[in-house]
């Protein structure tokens, strides 16, 4: 009541008059009646660019054996090379004696992975450490970029002979589709 004493005793107060209520409330229920239709009309668009069950398998595969290629072919070429590989590796200050753990230990994992990518139950476990290696393969290639004076990349094959920049960028995008590819099969259960 004391609040409302004051509102009245300021100058320029007036009370709306009763038949300009209605005229509001009939101006807000328009805005909302439009903003529903218009929600609708996003949720219909949204629901045509969804996709179908079969096309989110198949990307789904075309992502797997992407990463099925790349991990068997790097993995193999290590395996071929593994002394000049270990070598290698063991030129990172950070890896030190471990140099020949890690130079079995990466192609094992890459084609362990693979395999888990080809069995059909086990693809997602599969999907899940492929974009993880990949994500540590890509902090790898950021670190040597950002840091190190004399860079050394052993990734094997054709890789190998990518320019470092180059290099990053396909790892981030190989990165990018394993996240995809989980999004995809999370939402296609």
């Amino acid at each position: 009541m004391a609040v409302d004493g004051l509102i009245k005793g300021c100058k320029g107060w007036e009370q709306p008059a009763a038949s300009a209520l209605p005229a509001t409330r009939q101006y807000n229920q328009g805005i909302q009646s439009h903003n529903t239709k218009y929600m609708e009309r996003l949720l219909k668009q949204r629901k045509q660019w969804k996709l179908a069950r079969p096309a989110k398998e198949r990307i789904i595969f075309i992502i797997s054996m992407l990463f099925v290629f790349l991990f068997s072919y790097t993995a193999i070429d290590k395996l071929r090379h593994l002394e000049q590989f270990s070598r290698g590796i063991g030129k990172i200050p950070v890896v030190g004696n471990m140099h020949g753990w890690i130079a079995w230990g990466v192609p094992l994992a890459e084609l362990l992975i693979s395999a888990l990518l080809i069995i059909p139950k086990s693809n997602k476990r599969g999907l899940q450490l492929a974009t993880g290696l990949m994500s540590l393969f890509t902090l790898y290639l950021g670190l040597m970029l950002a840091f190190a004076e004399k860079r050394m990349c052993h990734c094997g094959g054709v890789i190998e002979s990518m320019g470092w920049v180059e290099h990053l960028l396909f790892n981030l995008v190989l990165t990018g589709l394993g996240l995809w590819a989980l999004r995809l099969k999370k939402h296609k259960q």
